[in-house]
């Protein structure tokens, strides 16, 4: 901007320059002198009473001075020509065909500021820059005069014209304030439009890392998910072909016992199958909302202790610990679905607990809460909100050595919610993992 400023203070002042200039040129031509040499020349026009007191007229002590324009007329009836307000370059060819003629400049002392002041101001308007402003007029280092007044202020800056037209020894300075402000007005709109795109690329590019990553992790649940499914999957199909295979093959005597007991084998496979199947049904169920829950009073302390008798039974290398005390506490429950939630936290304690676990019911603030406590190794705290997701499983890689599918917490949590209540996890290295289910 200040670059724009001085280019435009040059413009002006080239521009008042050669507009005098053009003003300041008077050619007299004797049309009837046979003189030929200069000096000779010279003698007949300072002989001519009429042009020495023309030119005596001609006041050239004014501080404003009038151009040749203004002067009054040379008179018309004398051997004497005019011709002025051009310079003499512009009409050279005209006055090289006369050879007795005077040319006389009249340089002015002052400067027309008025008419600096007029174009300074339009250019200036033109670049959209608003700033007041100072024209100094110095001569041999001293001001001559100057336009416009200015009080001192601590961010003047200062520009010398470097135009070619002015006059030796002269020297024509522009005074003006700061335009800090205005050039932060007029980059402020290009600032901001910048920091709006570069905030919206980042932005775009976060949503884009972030669409992409939580692609990766769908990626990587559902190869998961389908190789869980199909080792889950192809167990019990695997045994109940081995079952019949023995029927057929490895029973020529059409034993009834052992029939009965192959028959048994696969029974229990095509339950077990059966169950993984209603497992991913519900699920479905719960994502579509169609899972209807028919709540009816049920005691809670028989049902958690008939379930964790059945665990007992089951893995026998376990030790579980039953609530105590025979307190009554009436909740609206869903019998089967409720059952299945607690199935699936007990299971999970099972499978990823450690070798003891604990299931207690309180009563805590008018709610029932059942806790089931295991002793293990507990669930990273970066993990532990994930675990809740459905399919996921703790990463493990390719090994799956732990069966499962990754939606019995999903399936709990789910339950319980549409139960009017709420499943939290605690869990840390030191004492194992708790579930806290309120009702």
């Amino acid at each position: 901007m200040l670059n724009e400023i001085k280019h435009s203070f040059d413009e002006a002042v080239d521009y008042h320059y050669d507009n005098t200039s053009k003003n300041s040129y008077m050619t007299f031509i004797d049309n009837e002198s046979d003189s030929i040499s200069e000096p000779d020349i010279l003698l007949d026009f300072m002989g001519n009473s009429e042009f020495v007191n023309y030119l005596k007229q001609i006041d050239t002590t004014k501080n404003e001075f009038e151009t040749l324009e203004d002067q009054e007329p040379f008179p018309e009836n004398t051997s004497i020509e005019l011709v002025r307000g051009k310079n003499p370059k512009e009409t050279q060819d005209v006055l090289d065909y006369y050879s007795n003629k005077v040319t006389i400049e009249i340089i002015p002392d002052s400067v027309d500021f008025f008419l600096i002041n007029k174009v300074l101001s339009k250019k200036l308007a033109q670049s959209k820059i608003k700033t007041p402003y100072q024209i100094q007029h110095y001569k041999h280092d001293t001001i001559f005069s100057q336009f416009g007044n200015f009080t001192h202020h601590p961010n003047l800056l200062e520009t010398i014209s470097t135009s070619e037209l002015i006059p030796t020894r002269q020297s024509l300075k522009l005074r003006f304030q700061n335009p800090a402000r205005a050039i932060f007005v007029r980059g402020s709109f290009g600032i901001l439009l910048s920091l709006v795109l570069s905030l919206s690329i980042i932005l775009s590019l976060y949503l884009l890392v972030n669409i992409i990553f939580k692609q990766k992790q769908l990626v990587e649940i559902k190869n998961d998910l389908i190789s869980n499914i199909t080792h889950e999957f192809k167990t019990p199909i695997a045994t109940v072909l081995a079952a019949l295979e023995s029927i057929t093959a490895f029973n020529p005597d059409n034993d009834s016992m052992r029939n009965k007991k192959y028959f048994e084998i696969s029974k229990e496979q095509l339950h077990k199958l059966d169950g993984m199947v209603e497992k991913l049904l519900e699920t479905a169920a719960l994502d579509s909302q169609e899972l209807e829950i028919q709540k009816s009073p049920h005691d809670i302390a028989p049902i958690i202790n008939r379930i964790v008798k059945q665990y007992s039974n089951t893995y026998p290398n376990k030790k579980f610990i039953k609530p105590r005390g025979n307190k009554t506490n009436i909740e609206e429950l869903d019998l089967f679905h409720f059952e299945n939630a607690i199935n699936n936290i007990l299971d999970n304690a099972v499978k990823y607990g450690g070798d003891t676990i604990r299931v207690g019911i309180i009563e805590e603030n008018t709610k029932t809460v059942i806790s089931i406590i295991d002793n293990g190794n507990g669930i990273p705290l970066k993990l532990q909100k994930k675990i809740f997701e459905k399919f996921y499983r703790i990463p493990s890689g390719n090994v799956h050595d732990v069966k499962g599918f990754g939606i019995g917490l999903y399936y709990s949590k789910n339950v319980i919610e549409k139960h009017g209540g709420l499943l939290t996890l605690i869990s840390n290295p030191t004492i194992g993992t708790e579930f806290k289910i309120y009702l």
